[in-house]
């Protein structure tokens, strides 16, 4: 990569990119910390020897001199810094924005030090002084300021809830993680004169701290005064400073800023949930009735690298959905494509920097490597000035992602939040466990549910502490154990936020109301911490889901008395063959299904030679109905003739072979498929149904009943 260094644009072929999961944030700061050492010791000195040499030149060959690249990186460094400054805003939607101006400013005076300022400020704080004051000026004097320092009296973490203590972490280790900057107060007349100072953080902090409890005062050190701009030096003002005297019982100038929460936000863009598996397992295994048999469990499990307080998992299921792979959108906006460029060529372009630019000294200023130097500085300053454009047509250097959408005919929407709750031991000791929330739309039960939903950890037993509505929303909060040698041992924080893998479980819903489910997540972060926070610092990944629904496939080989049906200690009901396979579809589908299905069924006749003769039954095939679609009525009971035309084949086929009715049945294998696929497939198989030919009234035709006419 060539720029000219006359046109200041870039020569040679463009080479087209392709980017794909990328994060601008760490872009960005890749960026920042670039422009940062372009600045260092390491660079500038060598690029003032370029600066004199090709100005010197100029005077020479009697050409206007050239902006200096030295100045050129200052203007692009303010104007970066102005950027990025007016993105500070109210971190709470309903904040206040009185002194917003001071903070942007005192934030811009940070990143005009440093760029890179913006990855260790968490945030801007400003309180408004009341200031009585009235002292004379002369000539260009500013007004003068007091300066001095922000004092931590008090540092914790913020509790839970309002009725719980705070969590554990000691208040040494917080304070090790934060810094606050030094403010100064305007002494001019006024009320809520700004001080403003700035809350510089370590990342670790953001790691298992979502929001700090602080107890600040402000302790002046010295008087700012005297404060005029100095001639011919533009920016740089002089002044003058004075030091309160300190001595016994003189009053100190100190005065406390209260105690106050602080949300701590994370400005790293959240993960992706992974979607690791789905199934579908019968909901009781060793079920005999065929309410219960019916009934299956979905359960699909997702992954996160970590478990961060300020993030929040929002799930959606959905059922009766037909097979579709997921769509996924994603847009950028703002300076991608500038950013895109720097980052294609950040490795190579930081290699020729410190081939060509270090090495011009005092000792060395040959036309040659100045102009190597020159042309690799032009580069730079041209990717500055792009992306300097774009991020002010823009307003901002951020970086948008949009979600896909997927409609099923009937979903459930969640949330999932996990953090530290306080509890009382049995020696009445305070500690924290770790507990995870799932929280529905509202304060309603999800329907055909038979338990409570769930999220389990791996190797950890949840328990549900509490099953309440909070804030106008079903609140379902688990905690987790272990037992080792009959010792109790509670999940916590430094454990569960490194354990990957969530399992949510949706227990006994049944099959023929929900034929198929499928998930999908995605993650938002820093959207709620004791208050809802300014959309500008919330972030929300896409939409992760699996490619195609779950189908699940009941089998049962319990056998099953169709007049005898969920009444195993009633009296079995006698009645017709036709309403007997009636009752069979109603007690099925009535209530749960109504739309188009596919049925198969085999159906066969078992019979004993003669009582106590033989064990085994004699089994008789008699009819197979193939793969049907069927329509379900909102009766239960399939549409048109076909219960009445199984009921006339069998009887028919009773009629024309008269078989024995001692101890007899008949056996069906149900099959029950979904029409939701582009080919049906199982979803209910009951392999043992039987009725017994006492119970069919008329009884079936039989070789006995036939003896019993002869006579």
């Amino acid at each position: 990569m060539r720029t000219s260094t006359q046109t200041g644009k870039f020569t040679g072929t463009p080479v087209k990119s392709t980017f794909s999961n990328v994060e601008m944030d760490v872009w960005l700061k890749q960026y920042f910390d670039f422009f940062d050492g372009l600045l260092s010791p390491k660079y500038s000195s060598s690029i003032l020897f370029i600066d004199h040499h090709l100005q010197s030149q100029a005077v020479k060959n009697g050409t206007p001199k050239p902006t200096g690249f030295m100045e050129q990186l200052a203007d692009q460094k303010e104007s970066l810094a102005g950027i990025t400054a007016n993105m500070l805003a109210p971190i709470y939607q309903d904040g206040a924005s009185t002194r917003l101006a001071s903070a942007q400013e005192t934030f811009r005076q940070s990143l005009l030090n440093e760029l890179s300022n913006l990855y260790t400020t968490q945030a801007a704080i400003s309180f408004g002084a009341d200031v009585t004051a009235s002292i004379p000026l002369q000539g260009n004097e500013e007004t003068p300021q007091l300066c001095g320092n922000i004092n931590l009296n008090s540092i914790k973490n913020c509790p839970p809830h309002a009725e719980e203590k705070a969590s554990s972490t000691t208040s040494k280790t917080l304070a090790s993680l934060i810094s606050l900057t030094s403010p100064k107060l305007k002494l001019e007349q006024g009320e809520e004169q700004p001080l403003t100072f700035l809350l510089e953080a370590s990342e670790k902090l953001g790691e298992t701290t979502e929001c700090l409890c602080l107890d600040l005062c402000y302790k002046v050190t010295a008087l700012e005064h005297q404060i005029s701009p100095v001639k011919n030096i533009e920016g740089y003002k002089a002044s003058s400073w004075l030091s309160p005297i300190t001595a016994e019982d003189t009053p100190v100038l100190e005065k406390s800023l209260g105690s106050f929460k602080l949300p701590i936000l994370l400005r790293s863009f959240p993960e992706t949930p992974r979607m690791v598996s789905q199934a579908g397992p019968a909901f009781d295994k060793k079920a005999t009735q065929l309410s219960k048999i019916t009934r299956w469990d979905y359960e699909y499990t997702y992954g996160l690298n970590f478990h961060y307080l300020q993030d929040k998992a929002h799930g959606q299921i959905q059922f009766n959905i037909k097979d579709k792979p997921a769509n996924e959108l994603a847009g950028f906006l703002d300076a991608f494509a500038e950013l895109a460029q720097f980052i294609s060529v950040a490795s190579n372009l930081s290699a020729i920097l410190d081939q060509h630019v270090p090495v011009i000294s005092a000792a060395r200023q040959d036309d040659a490597a100045i102009e190597d130097a020159a042309s690799v500085l032009s580069a730079i300053i041209k990717i500055n000035e792009d992306i300097i454009k774009a991020a002010t047509a823009a307003g901002n250097l951020s970086m948008l992602a949009a979600p896909a959408t997927k409609e099923g005919a009937e979903s459930y929407k969640f949330s999932i939040l996990e953090e530290n709750q306080a509890y009382t031991s049995n020696n009445e000791d305070t500690a924290d466990r770790w507990v995870v929330k799932l929280i529905l739309e509202d304060c309603n039960n999800l329907k055909g549910l038979t338990g409570e939903p769930s999220v389990e950890i791996p190797e950890w037993t949840s328990h549900l502490a509490s099953n309440a509505c909070e804030k106008g929303k079903k609140t379902y909060t688990y905690y987790y154990t272990q037992e080792k040698k009959k010792k109790i041992t509670y999940l916590t924080q430094d454990i569960a936020q490194s354990i990957s893998d969530r399992q949510v479980i949706l227990p006994g819903m049944q099959v023929l109301a929900r034929q198929d489910a499928i998930a999908s997540m995605y993650m938002t972060r820093n959207n709620y911490i004791f208050g809802k926070i300014n959309e500008g610092f919330v972030f929300k990944t896409p939409t992760a889901t699996f490619k195609n629904p779950f189908h699940p496939t009941l089998s049962s080989y319990q056998p099953l008395n169709i007049a005898w049906l969920d009444e195993p200690k009633g009296e079995p009901s006698k009645c017709s063959l036709t309403q007997h396979l009636n009752n069979l579809f109603c007690k099925l589908f009535k209530g749960e299904f109504v739309g188009d299905v596919t049925l198969q069924l085999n159906i066969g006749y078992a019979y004993h030679l003669a009582e106590g003769l033989t064990e085994e039954p004699i089994d008789l095939p008699i009819a197979l109905l193939p793969p049907t679609p069927i329509t379900i009525t909102t009766k239960g009971k399939p549409k048109g003739n076909i219960i009445k035309n199984l009921a006339k084949s069998i009887t028919a086929w009773a009629e024309t072979h008269k078989p024995s009715c001692n101890n007899a049945t008949l056996t069906f294998a149900l099959n029950i498929m979904s029409n939701l696929t582009e080919n049906p497939m199982p979803l209910l198989n009951l392999q043992d149904l039987y009725l017994c030919t006492d119970d069919i009234d008329p009884p079936l035709p039989s070789y006995e009943r036939q003896l019993e006419e002869a006579r």
